[in-house]
């Protein structure tokens, strides 16, 4: 007979505040988020989440297939092995194109203007 006893470390999670950032600009559009940032409740083992450094995520919102109009964009953040996502709040961003006030040229900065909900 044989027993095999497979250990795991403890789970716990974490509660992080992560910007958000549009990802796709174009530079002929203006693009407002809605949100300046996302709540986001993290999970793992307990050793994985002290050695991840949270510092470092960012929410994303693709932009780059929007038209102009507001637009709900779902918020994706990436995170390493071992680490899920447990919530993301809000899981949506509202993010609203407009056409760039001036389009006389290409190397423009893209504009991004992030205003919070009212």
């Amino acid at each position: 007979m044989s027993v095999v006893v497979h250990l795991q470390s403890p789970g716990s999670s974490r509660t992080v505040t992560v910007g958000v950032a549009p990802d796709g600009a174009r530079s002929d559009l203006i693009y407002s988020l809605s949100a300046p940032s996302v709540s986001l409740t993290i999970g793992g083992a307990t050793a994985a989440l002290d050695a991840f450094d949270t510092s470092t995520l960012v929410a994303i919102v693709s932009v780059g297939n929007l038209d102009v109009g507001v637009h709900a964009v779902q918020v994706s953040i990436a995170l390493p092995p071992g680490i899920k996502a447990l919530s993301v709040n809000p899981p949506t961003i509202q993010v609203t194109v407009t056409g760039a006030r001036d389009t006389g040229s290409v190397s423009d900065a893209v504009a991004v203007a992030i205003t919070p909900d009212r």
